[in-house]
């Protein structure tokens, strides 16, 4: 089972930024750890343009906030930013919530994470009761 953990997280270069995927239903804190070393790795051999891919992500453990908003701080420092695509409705409200929505930008997809379009806002948030 732990070797199935290798397979998780993956990182792709595009244009000057990396990109992480993340391939797992449920980032527990095992794969938190391993979101942390994989970012402080890249951010270690100077890429600070980092996009997390969590379009596969169905649930998360709370120390992901921290550790992603630990390295975008980090990356904003060395001119450059965290940005994550591919949310959950459910997990995209709590981004908004605890407004990581203000530090981060969020995106539906890749192509508009890659070419900075259609930021997600929460003006663009609809409840429904």
């Amino acid at each position: 089972m732990l070797g199935d953990y290798f397979v998780k997280i993956s990182i792709r270069n595009k244009n000057e930024s990396s990109i992480i995927d993340i391939s797992a239903k449920k980032l527990d804190q095992f794969l938190a750890k391993m979101l942390r070393k994989t970012l402080i790795d890249l951010i270690k051999s100077n890429n600070v343009n980092i996009y997390i891919n969590f379009s596969l992500v169905e649930s998360l453990c709370p120390d992901i906030l921290g550790i992603i908003l630990a390295a975008h701080r980090v990356c904003a420092v060395n001119g450059g930013k965290i940005s994550i695509y591919g949310l959950k409705s459910d997990m995209l409200l709590i981004f908004h919530i605890i407004q990581l929505d203000k530090y981060l930008n969020l995106y539906n997809n890749e192509s508009d994470a890659i070419n900075h379009e259609n930021t997600l806002r929460k003006s663009r948030l609809r409840l429904v009761k």
